[in-house]
């Protein structure tokens, strides 16, 4: 059974520093585009990214008390 998705997501804790050109050459090939821009480890590191094919989400973190990354979060607007 095949799926058609509008919107599609790839969200996680990537620690892509050496590499992260590279993967965001190969996300952009499936018209997935990197939109965290602010630190979101508490070292001030972007360790967490979201790439998606919408075009401008809404993207903020929130400080959690369990663990040294900041939770993410995003919205998308369905027009």
């Amino acid at each position: 059974q095949k799926y058609h998705y509008t919107t599609f997501t790839v969200l996680g804790d990537f620690n892509a520093f050496h590499f992260l050109d590279k993967l965001s050459d190969l996300f952009a090939m499936y018209g997935l585009h990197q939109f965290i821009t602010s630190p979101t480890q508490k070292s001030g590191a972007i360790l967490d990214l979201l790439y998606t094919n919408v075009s401008a989400p809404l993207t903020f973190t929130v400080p959690v008390y369990f663990t040294d990354h900041l939770f993410i979060a995003a919205s998308y607007d369905n027009d």
